[in-house]
Formats: structure tokens, C-alpha cells, sequence
């Protein structure tokens, strides 16, 4: 019924409306654009703008953004009222880059890049750790890193930058034994050496 405004389908009764069909399509009111399209044993289809940009596969979903647009899964936790509610997915336009960003800062800032057929990254807060690399090299961590032993929480090595001086501290059983230095390394206990420079 139309009610002066708007037009319904109603059903006043007790159960489940059912509408039975083996292809259902939602049109817009000029019928030129499907909103919503499912057919019997293929998959449901939702559409944006006339773009279908959702679809229900055999195996999950499929998103897919517009031409020359981006592909996003955004995800807002307690009903999205904070920027640190809001994290995204996203499938770059124009590249085969895949980003996980957060909003936290009041901007989408990148925590994981991930490129086809090239590098991983980690970023900290907006600023890149970690890369993997290829050829002979198999990663390149960015700024100040401490490696830690698992079992007893103890320091293995740590690797300083401050931008100006890069320094090395090794470490065993928590106690720093060869530490780098602007001028040469300093070592702290005893050192062993099966060959000196000059013997035969």
C-alpha cells in the first residue's frame, strides 16, 4: 500500500514473510540500476552506485571497488564513535599493494603494507620497522632494535640509531660482552682470537 509518501509490503501476521523465487533483483525507482540481485545456487550481489561491489562466492565473499578505486573492508568497533574504533583493509587502486591501516590519529595511517611479487613491511606508529628483501638480503629493520630471549626475557642484541651515531651491543646471558663504538668496540670479559693478523 501507499501511504500518500512511501510504499510498503506488510505483513501483519504471525512467521516469516517468504518470498520464493529462483532470481530476485532490487531495482532503483527509473529501473535502470540494480541495487540488489540473488540468484537460485550462485550468490547474492550487492551493488553501490550501480557497481557491484559485494558478492558471496563458494568459498566466502568477493569485494570489488569501482574503476580506478580502491577495494576496502572497514571495521568499526563500539558503534564507530571514536577514531580508535575504526580500522580498514585495503586493496590500492593502481598498484598491487595491500594495506592494514588504523584511524587512531584522526587519519588512516598504515600498520602492515604488503606488495605483489615484493616486500612486507611493519610500521610503528607511521613510521616504517620492518622490511623483508629480496636477492641476498633477507630483511632490513628500520631505527633502534632489541632482540630478546623468549624463555627468560633477556637481551640477545640490540642495534641503536639516533640518526647521527648506528652502534651494536651483544650480549650474553644478559650481560653486554661487545659493544660497538664510534672509535672501535670495547669488549667486556675475556676475548679468544685462533688467529692474529700477520701470521702465517
Amino acid at each position: 500500500y501507499h501511504d500518500g509518501s512511501h510504499s510498503y509490503i506488510t505483513d501483519t501476521g504471525t512467521g516469516r514473510l517468504h518470498i520464493n523465487t529462483s532470481q530476485l533483483r532490487v531495482n532503483n525507482a527509473a529501473d535502470d540500476e540494480i541495487l540488489i540481485s540473488a540468484t537460485e545456487n550462485e550468490g547474492v550481489a550487492l551493488y553501490h552506485n550501480a557497481i557491484k561491489t559485494f558478492e558471496t562466492i563458494g568459498s566466502g565473499i568477493t569485494i570489488t571497488g569501482p574503476e580506478g578505486g580502491a577495494a576496502q573492508i572497514c571495521l568499526s568497533s563500539d558503534e564507530g564513535d571514536d577514531n580508535a574504533d575504526k580500522w580498514r583493509i585495503t586493496k590500492e587502486a593502481g598498484n598491487n599493494s595491500f594495506r592494514i591501516q588504523n584511524y587512531t590519529s584522526g587519519s588512516w595511517e598504515t600498520n602492515i603494507l604488503a606488495t605483489g611479487d615484493g616486500a612486507v613491511e611493519l610500521y610503528h606508529d607511521g613510521t616504517k620497522k620492518f622490511q623483508t628483501e629480496g636477492g641476498n638480503n633477507a630483511a632490513r629493520i628500520y631505527g633502534n632494535t632489541i632482540i630478546r630471549s623468549a624463555a627468560d626475557n633477556v637481551d640477545i642484541a640490540t642495534f641503536t640509531d639516533d640518526g647521527t651515531n648506528r652502534l651494536s651491543n651483544l650480549y650474553a646471558n644478559g650481560t653486554k660482552r661487545l659493544e660497538t663504538t664510534t672509535t672501535g668496540v670495547t669488549i667486556t670479559g675475556n676475548a679468544t682470537a685462533t688467529k692474529f693478523l700477520g701470521d702465517g
